[in-house]
């Protein structure tokens, strides 16, 4: 379940809004359609084979069942609580805050990779937590909402059905 004490966790969140950089603001922007925006790159720096097309599969289908924790949780978002948080602009910042979406689904992605390579399993990691604490960092989450969005993403994981991603529909 969710924080219930909001205005310590818009504590929290302010502290971190404060220290962030035009480096983290740059990244922000990057994963703010793409919430595995920084795993791409990671994968493309070291070589590593990346289909697009089946990071943005799994991230469609994670929608509907991140979507259900919002509606059941119904957090507002941190500037919700406390008026004086100005988040970065996004169009992407439209539904409830928990869990965070970016963060499951910047975990999910991360998670498969890693499967499929996992010598790379500490940098694909890595990469993940800069999509999801993005999301922090730009005010839009709480730490708990990050937090909840990566356990969700490993649930979601042990279920997911990895054997047809990367094959035709013919099976090839």
């Amino acid at each position: 379940k969710p924080k219930s004490d909001l205005e310590k966790e818009v504590k929290k969140i302010k502290i971190l809004i404060n220290s962030r950089t035009e480096e983290d603001e740059k990244s922000i922007r990057n994963h703010k359609e793409n919430s595995f925006y920084a795993i791409k790159k990671y994968c493309e720096k070291h070589g590593l084979i990346f289909h697009e097309s089946e990071m943005g599969s799994i991230v469609m289908q994670a929608k509907e069942t991140i979507g259900y924790f919002k509606k059941l949780f119904d957090v507002p978002r941190p500037h919700e609580v406390d008026p004086s948080i100005k988040p970065m602009t996004s169009t992407t910042n439209k539904t409830r805050s928990y869990p965070s979406g970016h963060a499951c689904q910047s975990m999910l992605v991360a998670l498969y990779v890693a499967s499929k390579f996992p010598e790379h399993r500490k940098g694909v990691m890595a990469a993940a937590k800069e999509g999801g604490m993005g999301r922090v960092l730009a005010g839009f989450h709480y730490v708990a909402d990050y937090h909840c969005g990566n356990l969700l993403a490993n649930k979601m994981f042990l279920v997911m059905n990895r054997d047809n991603y990367g094959k035709n529909l013919k099976g090839e």
